[in-house]
């Protein structure tokens, strides 16, 4: 095998042109997507981590009920026995750094300019410094102890309103026994989630006491879960799944991935393109590949009619051809390994920004992670590619008339 292995790596240097050409295109192909993944992938990691320390946190626990209904409604809540029962089990956990409960709700905004619709989310003073990287507030302060009927307001909504920080707005709501309630706030803060978020057109972040007030009740419609990692979840789910059974609570544990549905069709969608990529870089690869070894075995007929004339089986023949394709891709690979690593590298330190999206006029930046167990799997299909391609050409010659072969000038 060894021999063999030579006499193949030795062919390949024969042809050094037709090899070289074909080494070229393997390599462009490699960078073109390495540099397409190690973009997707820095997408979905930063995405992924803001969405985690702004909204979604890695676990959240919701009653078993409460996807059957319209989020805000009443009836499929986690009461105060059953925050408290489970507060207990999170607090054994050591992967969970922070939890804490949250309330939707809606209803009438209003001051003497005008009335409006919104959609409230009731949360803890402590979430800003616990659970998010960056302020949702675009002016002003987040929820507060210091400021109990303090609220934070949408910018447009607030715009809408005619309201200010430090202005004054009611709040209307339906309680949970069906009556109409209405609180006074104060605006401290306005809302600018992201650039696609409705809670900028109608949203209101106000403390969970407040909300108290407004449905008469201490209730949570879900619990946000922070944990150490990532990789954390599928352990700290399990743990809690299992505690909840024992419990006998109606209550259901959902990982990041199956709440935050949108971003999960995103990365998907990011993840269809990069496999046409794939295939459309496949096939030029097959091609070049197929080409160049056709060639190279038309010029070498006569050697292999040679071969099979002193005893030399087809499958050595073909294990032959089969190994000077995979080691034009292996050099092919590992040239490309190196310079992806190093154009990653080289695009990092240019801090290169794409246009911004509709609705926003920050320009985003251009950033690539290299992964380099992904790379490596890129690596073996570009490989495994290049073995495939070779296998038309080797079956040729196998099933070649060896007399035809010998008389070929």
């Amino acid at each position: 095998m060894f021999r063999l292995g030579k006499l193949a790596f030795l062919n390949t240097l024969r042809n050094k042109r037709r090899s070289l050409l074909t080494v070229i295109i393997i390599v462009v192909s490699f960078i073109v997507l390495s540099i397409f993944q190690g973009y997707i992938n820095s997408q979905r990691i930063s995405w992924r981590e803001m969405l985690i320390h702004g909204e979604y946190g890695h676990l959240q626990v919701f009653h078993r009920d409460y996807f059957e209904d319209d989020n805000t409604a009443l009836e499929h809540v986690i009461t105060e026995d059953q925050f408290k029962t489970l507060a207990g089990v999170m607090d054994k956990i050591p992967e969970i750094g922070y939890y804490t409960g949250r309330l939707n709700l809606s209803g009438l905004i209003g001051n003497e300019y005008a009335s409006k619709i919104f959609i409230g989310s009731a949360r803890d003073v402590s979430e800003l410094a616990e659970l998010h990287y960056f302020s949702p507030v675009k002016d002003g302060q987040f929820l507060t102890e210091e400021r109990p009927d303090g609220i934070l307001v949408g910018y447009k909504l607030a715009e809408k309103l005619k309201a200010g920080v430090g202005d004054e707005v009611m709040l209307m709501a339906h309680s949970r026994l069906g009556s109409i309630e209405a609180i006074n706030a104060t605006v401290i803060g306005l809302l600018n989630t992201d650039s696609y978020s409705v809670f900028n057109e109608m949203g209101v972040y106000l403390r969970l006491e407040s909300a108290e007030e407004l449905i008469l009740g201490k209730l949570y419609h879900y619990i946000v879960i922070l944990l150490d990692s990532y990789d954390s979840i599928p352990r700290v789910k399990s743990l809690l799944e299992a505690e909840i059974g024992k419990s006998k609570l109606p209550l259901v544990v959902k990982d990041f991935a199956e709440v935050a549905t949108f971003f999960m069709q995103v990365v998907g969608m990011y993840e269809g393109y990069f496999l046409v990529a794939l295939v459309v870089l496949a096939v030029l690869i097959v091609f070049s590949l197929t080409n160049t070894i056709y060639m190279s075995i038309t010029d070498r007929t006569k050697e292999f009619s040679t071969m099979k004339t002193l005893g030399i089986r087809d499958k050595t023949v073909f294990a032959l051809i089969l190994l000077e394709g995979t080691f034009i891709a292996f050099f092919g690979v590992l040239l490309g390994l190196v310079l992806a690593y190093l154009s990653h590298l080289a695009l990092n330190s240019l801090q290169l920004t794409l246009p911004p999206p509709p609705g926003s006029s920050d320009r985003i930046p251009f950033y690539v992670l290299f992964d380099l167990f992904r790379n490596l799997k890129l690596a073996a299909v570009f490989i495994l590619v290049a073995a495939l391609a070779s296998v038309f050409p080797a079956y040729s010659v196998i099933k070649r008339n060896i007399m035809k072969g010998l008389h070929t000038q």
